[in-house]
């Protein structure tokens, strides 16, 4: 089974205008065919971790209802690749049928809690859809939780050109983060697949769906 891939990503700008773009073209998903994501053989179990989310309340995967929630470790100064993939995401949801897509939550789990507050997290989720929630903790919990569930890895990079001031290290005007660029599924409390920044929309929707049809 292919293991999540860590990359470089640096300081971002949002990515609504692509969000229609690519949601202009949406299609509803071929039932059936080939998954084009991974699935876990043996199902990851995630902990009962409290996290801080931008609907105001606390947030945990395992007291989580709806039947899919997609998971996707990132923070709001990525330049490219995390709104690319909130776009891509955002795309394939309104590829799926509406009674399907009720049944999904989307959660953003920051990568850089010292500048992720939860007005920047809702800010920035609000402009691809609404409904999906950003979360955060410390930085040790989020830690934690992407190394022992999801099997992935992120940490503080490089100096970028523009952005916060980074008092760790006074003269930089920023600071990039490092980490992966897959996209999770969540189902009764479980990782139970994931995808790489190869699967485009429409197959991620057909996914989606098949998942939720299982």
């Amino acid at each position: 089974m292919p293991e999540p891939r860590m990359r470089r990503l640096g300081l971002a700008a949002s990515g609504a205008a692509l969000v229609l773009a690519l949601s202009a073209c949406a299609s509803t998903p071929t039932a059936g065919g080939p998954f084009h994501g991974s699935k876990v053989p043996n199902p990851w179990q995630v902990p009962a971790t409290s996290l801080t989310a931008t609907t105001g309340s606390a947030y945990s995967f395992t007291k989580e209802a709806k039947p899919l929630t997609l998971v996707f470790f990132g923070y709001t100064n990525c330049p490219d690749v995390c709104s690319q993939e909130m776009a891509d995401i955002t795309s394939a949801l309104v590829r799926i049928p509406k009674d399907q897509r009720k049944d999904v939550d989307v959660v953003f789990v920051t990568t850089d809690p010292k500048r992720d507050t939860v007005p920047v997290l809702a800010r920035y989720l609000g402009a691809f859809d609404r409904r999906f929630v950003g979360v955060t903790s410390t930085y040790a919990d989020l830690q934690a939780l992407a190394t022992k569930t999801f099997h992935v890895s992120f940490a503080k990079a490089g100096p970028g050109g523009q952005g916060t001031p980074d008092s760790d290290n006074p003269g930089r005007t920023g600071y990039l983060v490092e980490h992966n660029d897959e996209t999770f599924a969540v189902q009764d409390g479980q990782v139970t697949a994931f995808w790489n920044r190869d699967v485009t929309p429409q197959q991620l929707a057909q996914d989606i769906s098949s998942l939720l049809e299982e």
